[in-house]
């Protein structure tokens, strides 16, 4: 018989205690973890511990581990099993914790927020700031001359389509006869197809919008302040038509063809909550009626079939790419959709979507969309990645280093004249080709633009990733001054669509926040007077960009908290 063990012998037992030694005096539940959770709760995590005792028997394997782990972790190790799993098929793994790091060497990642509130100010300030509502019924609508709505849609065809891939050009411009034919025999608009109408009173507005500055000095009516009234007008007609159409309870493809174009001026008119409320609706009709997976478009023609892969991409591109982040509406294991063809719109009306062969390797506007659609795809996996599950610092850096891979594989495989430097593209070229300039300036911006956001993330790292921290503000600031330069270097009249204007708001703010001055006054000096130099074009596009304007009034706030040693006289238009 053993004797009875003193405070100082530990006892003899044949099982060794799972509790702790304050759980089992006080005979309490305890959930056999160190610090187990009572004694947390009491504050006495520091007593909390097991007895030491000797074992008589064979020494029992702790189960406790396996036996007592709560959710959280039982989601981390199925991150862990899948991203071993995604290793080995050579897919891009899912973000979790590294099992095998070391217990304080690296401490739990939290991201960097500075530049997503800056954001969220800046769309608060245009959620309800756009122009009264102007369409009450018909005969508000200011239908314009055939002339002016020819003119219009010329460019359209030339310059804008390619914005949203909305639509199949050539039947639209049959359409767009046939609608103007009704109408020189009699027929009133108001009586018309409300679904069409939806389309075409977008397209009038995007394409008016986009192309205002080469109108003003060209057209008297639509010249100045009348332009924008007429744009105002457009838009809300087609808010109306849309109503008509009723598009909430009737599913109809030309409703959402309608709200996509409307994607270009919904937030620059200051109807952010529009934007918020009809997008998740155009991608919940096309969800009904099947153009998110590919066995439904292979009953259509394949000129319908081609339209409607375009259409469902360019809504997952803006729900993807929207800003500030938002959890994404489509998952990318929703829908089944092959990526869009290279044909262009007269190649497809010919041979009903086969590519013929060309002498010439010719820019064709859909590599832009091709581009964007990887794009939004590397950044939907950052996202979804960095929200999976619990991130140790060393972890995210090895996230964002290998996104910024992608990133610049995607950068290496674009064709030549999407690419910044654009040598191999000649004002022929451009000429030639009108929209390629914008196409180029739009790519370079969102790739950059996405950059920015991933080493943004790691700006806020603590000491044991201090390198790591410190080329992510080197990163930033870096990228922020190529994409400054590249905006200061353009034409002024391509700075006009929303996204064009956030990035360059977000770089801005980049720039600011970021930029430590441990490069000598003259480059601090340089960086505010091309931040200024922002400012200027924003400020020129305030009167007919509430974005614009809003985002020069956050702007100059930044500056005067940043930089109050470099004054500059400061004008903040009233929204």
């Amino acid at each position: 018989m053993a004797s009875t063990p003193t405070p100082q012998t530990p006892r003899l037992t044949q099982r060794a205690p799972l509790s702790c030694v304050p759980c089992s005096l006080k005979k309490v539940k305890c959930n056999k973890r160190m610090p187990c959770s009572t004694c947390i709760r009491k504050g006495e995590a520091s007593q909390c511990r097991r007895e030491n005792v000797y074992l008589t028997g064979g020494r029992q394997r702790p189960v406790s581990a396996l036996a007592f782990r709560d959710y959280e972790e039982v989601v981390a190790e199925n991150f862990r099993l899948r991203a071993a799993l995604s290793q080995s098929q050579g897919v891009f793994p899912h973000a979790t914790p590294s099992a095998e790091t070391p217990a304080g060497t690296s401490a739990a990642f939290v991201p960097d927020s500075t530049l997503l509130d800056y954001l969220s100010e800046l769309f608060n300030a245009v959620c309800d700031s756009g122009h009264p509502n102007s369409v009450f019924s018909p005969q508000d609508i200011h239908l314009p001359s055939r002339e002016l709505s020819d003119r219009i849609l010329a460019h359209a065809g030339a310059e804008t389509t390619w914005h949203h891939f909305a639509i199949h050009y050539p039947t639209f411009m049959d359409e767009h006869d046939q609608f103007w034919r009704w109408c020189s025999n009699g027929g009133e608009h108001a009586d018309y197809d409300p679904h069409w109408l939806a389309i075409y009173f977008s397209l009038l507005a995007e394409v008016l919008y986009l192309k205002l500055d080469d109108w003003w000095p060209q057209d008297t009516d639509a010249a100045g302040s009348e332009a924008m009234l007429h744009i105002q007008n457009w838009f809300d007609a087609a808010i109306f038509l849309l109503q008509k159409a009723d598009f909430i309870r009737a599913p109809d493809i030309r409703c959402v063809q309608a709200i996509a174009i409307l994607g270009d001026v919904f937030i620059v008119l200051g109807h952010r909550s529009c934007f918020f409320n009809l997008w998740p609706v155009a991608i919940r009709t096309a969800q009904m009626l099947g153009i998110d997976r590919e066995e439904n478009l292979a009953k259509h023609p394949p000129l319908e079939a081609e339209l409607y892969r375009r259409l469902w991409w360019s809504l997952v591109i803006g729900d993807w790419l929207i800003v500030p982040y938002r959890t994404p509406l489509v998952r990318i294991d929703d829908f089944n959709v092959n990526m869009p063809s290279l044909a262009d719109d007269d190649e497809l009306a010919d041979v009903g979507g086969v590519i013929p062969a060309r002498a010439e390797p010719d820019p064709r506007p859909m590599q832009y969309q091709l581009a964007l659609i990887e794009g939004a795809k590397i950044y939907y996996e950052f996202q979804q990645m960095l929200r999976a599950g619990k991130w140790m610092e060393n972890d995210a850096v090895a996230l964002v280093a290998r996104t910024d891979e992608k990133i610049a594989k995607l950068i290496a495989q674009l064709p030549a004249f999407l690419r910044a430097d654009g040598d191999e593209v000649t004002e022929d070229d451009e000429f030639r080709y009108p929209w390629m300039e914008q196409q180029r300036s739009n790519i370079c911006y969102t790739l950059l633009d996405g950059q920015i956001a991933f080493f943004s993330t790691l700006t806020s790292l603590g000491p044991a990733e201090a390198n790591a921290r410190s080329r992510a503000r080197s990163v930033c600031v870096a990228t922020s001054r190529t994409i400054l330069q590249l905006a200061l270097q353009g034409r002024d009249d391509r700075i006009k669509n929303w996204f064009t204007i956030t990035t360059l708001f977000m770089t801005c703010i980049s720039l600011i926040t970021l930029q430590q001055g441990d490069e000598g006054p003259d480059t601090v000096w340089a960086d505010v007077e091309t931040v200024y130099k922002v400012c200027d074009i924003l400020r020129a596009k305030g009167s007919e960009n509430r974005l614009a304007s809003a985002a020069l009034e956050i702007l100059e706030r930044a500056i005067r908290r940043r930089w109050p040693a470099h004054p500059r006289p400061i004008h903040i238009p009233t929204l």
